[in-house]
């Protein structure tokens, strides 16, 4: 379709529009739009179009307001790619006004683009049997997208695809979106592949198959992410996916507000998924995030190093119901090395509310940079099944002032020879360990809790992690009120213990 000749009128308010620019620009006004798709304000602006780019329309035949290209609601696509190809080589900006635009192949971004909806009322749907990514582009710097809702009407495609597909970009900007409905197997909402230099802010991305939201890298990557507001649920496998390989880093990588299947579940019904998982992430932090309802895991940080998640809730984790052995923890940390967690509530999972494991390789030697130095601080878990904090072969790992009670709720779910091994605070295999201003307690009538605190060895754990833990430091705990086994149970060599209510000193 042709683009239609500017009106003197229009001419006219555009040149109002540059003129009220400039002054916003000089009077240092930034714009920030409230409308969400989500319902949620945006707490950041997104980068407004430079003066002296072009501002490119897009309406359906029924949209309010003055379109320069007009959409039919058949092959959409085209008219969307015909605008975008328009913009000079300094980019400019696709105003879609409200309505539904239908796809039947992707649009591909290019450099300094721009494209906003005006939130919840401009959606892009992929057509019946399209099996197509919505929005997509490689090697492209400097690229948002904001205020719309993307449909991947999953139950009639086939084969996998993404909402948003970007591949090897850079300055990166996602605000105010809900991505949802891409079902078909290894489908993903939003797909951020070795990029850099990415803020996503306000998302809400759900029932997708491999995850709501996924960003990886490659050997030799660096990136900086910020992500803010993330909501993801009812997502197959994981809620969030953030991974890397061999040296790449996320530097600065900030989830606030993060909240992972409220009210709903990630992970259904596979073996291997949860909430959030991080694979590979190094120099990053996670806090203020809620993770609740998923299955398998909420929160698996996995082979990761200088990590810190601080100020956050994770309950109501489900072991996956088709293997009796597997997940069910709210923080399940495998690998983590070098971080800290801390402030973090972890109740109600169907196994243990923090459980952290040193990294191993195929052959079961300790990875060492993923195996150990890991502060818990502040931290509080209750209700949950089996166990309330626990290490193994987790070298120098700290906890100090920590609560745990009302754990152990229902150890038939570990295999028989486990369950001694069950209590508020336990560290396994795990030497130059600290517990200290601790306590531990369960309810006066019942008593479920099998031990407040174990230091000790795990029978059949990893090859190289048979021996008892030494020289840990067990100071200021309070376990009288733990266990109808026992308060405590101790093995190992060169322990100090001191001033512990209910573990007499060593």
């Amino acid at each position: 379709m042709m683009l239609k000749n500017l009106t003197k009128k229009r001419a006219i308010a555009i040149g109002l529009s540059i003129l009220i620019a400039i002054v916003m620009v000089l009077s240092g006004i930034t714009v920030v739009d409230r409308l969400s798709p989500a319902g949620k304000a945006s707490q950041s602006s997104i980068l407004q179009v430079g003066i002296g780019q072009k501002i490119i329309t897009i309406g359906t035949a029924e949209a309010s307001g003055a379109a320069d290209y007009t959409c039919t609601g058949t092959n959409d696509n085209v008219i969307f790619q015909t605008a975008i190809n328009a913009l000079p080589l300094s980019g400019g900006k696709i105003n879609v006004l409200g309505g539904t635009y239908s796809f039947s192949a992707r649009i591909t971004l290019k450099n300094n683009t721009w494209i906003q909806g005006v939130g919840s009322g401009t959606t892009i749907f992929i057509a019946n049997g399209s099996n197509v990514d919505a929005i997509y582009a490689t090697g492209t710097s400097n690229i948002t997208i904001s205020d719309l809702v993307i449909n991947g009407n999953g139950a009639n495609q086939i084969t996998y695809s993404y909402g948003i597909d970007l591949v090897n970009c850079d300055n990166i900007k996602l605000s105010n979106l809900y991505v949802y409905d891409f079902t078909p197997q290894g489908s993903r909402g939003i797909y951020l592949d070795v990029c850099s230099n990415y803020y996503l802010n306000n998302i809400e991305a759900a029932y997708c198959d491999y995850a709501g939201v996924s960003i990886g890298g490659s050997t030799g990557n660096s990136s900086v992410g910020n992500l803010n507001e993330i909501y993801t649920h009812d997502n197959k496998l994981w809620g969030t996916f953030i991974w890397a390989t061999g040296n790449y880093t996320i530097s600065g990588l900030h989830i606030s507000d993060f909240t992972s299947a409220r009210n709903g579940n990630n992970a259904i019904p596979t073996r291997f998924g949860g909430g959030l998982y991080f694979h590979y992430v190094k120099n990053s932090s996670i806090t203020n995030f809620t993770i609740n309802d998923n299955y398998s895991r909420g929160f698996l940080p996995q082979l990761s190093s200088n990590i810190t998640i601080s100020n956050g809730s994770i309950y109501g984790t489900l072991r996956n119901p088709l293997d009796a052995t597997d997940g069910g923890e709210g923080l399940d940390a495998y690998g983590l090395s070098y971080s800290s967690i801390s402030n973090v509530i972890s109740n109600n999972n169907r196994r243990v509310g923090i459980d952290i494991e040193g990294g191993y390789d195929a052959l079961n030697n300790p990875i060492l940079e993923y195996y150990g130095h890991v502060l818990i601080a502040n931290c509080q878990t209750y209700y949950n099944d089996t166990t309330g904090i626990t290490a193994w072969a987790c070298p120098s790992i700290r906890i100090n002032n920590c609560f745990s009670w009302n754990n152990c709720q229902d150890l038939s779910i570990w295999p028989v020879g486990e369950r001694p091994y069950a209590a508020g605070l336990g560290i396994y295999s795990s030497n130059n360990s600290a517990i200290e201003n601790c306590r531990t307690w369960d309810d006066q009538t019942v008593k479920t809790q099998p031990y407040g605190l174990i230091v000790d060895t795990f029978p059949a754990f990893h090859g190289t992690g048979l021996y008892l833990p030494s020289y840990a430091m067990i100071v200021g705990n309070d376990v009288m009120e733990s266990g109808n086994s026992g308060n405590y149970t101790i093995s190992g060599t060169g322990h100090l213990i001191r001033s512990n209510l209910g573990i007499p000193d060593s």
